[in-house]
């Protein structure tokens, strides 16, 4: 029965004002929000606060680097590599 989540997803909605969003870095071999494995994967996380009126979106810290100012929250997920010296 999916009818609470809808209902409690339509609370929170109208309730705020404004969708915090939540960047999830990506480059150096993170957990993925798109990703479906058990391991590795984070859609299941992803389904579950987009639910909550979150928007999410991935951040390529080696091409910004600056934090966006819509940030709420930035997510690093298990990165598995180093980054590229910078000069």
């Amino acid at each position: 029965f999916l009818g609470e989540q809808v209902f409690t997803s339509a609370i929170i909605e109208v309730s705020n004002k404004s969708r915090e969003k939540i960047y999830f870095s990506v480059g150096h071999g993170e957990m993925g929000i798109d990703e479906t494995d058990p391991r590795r994967g984070l859609s299941q996380l992803a389904h579950q606060l987009r639910l909550r009126s979150f928007d999410l979106a991935a951040l390529d810290l080696t091409e910004f680097k600056d934090v966006p100012e819509d940030a709420g929250l930035i997510v690093v997920a298990s990165p598995r590599a180093l980054s590229k010296p910078t000069r």
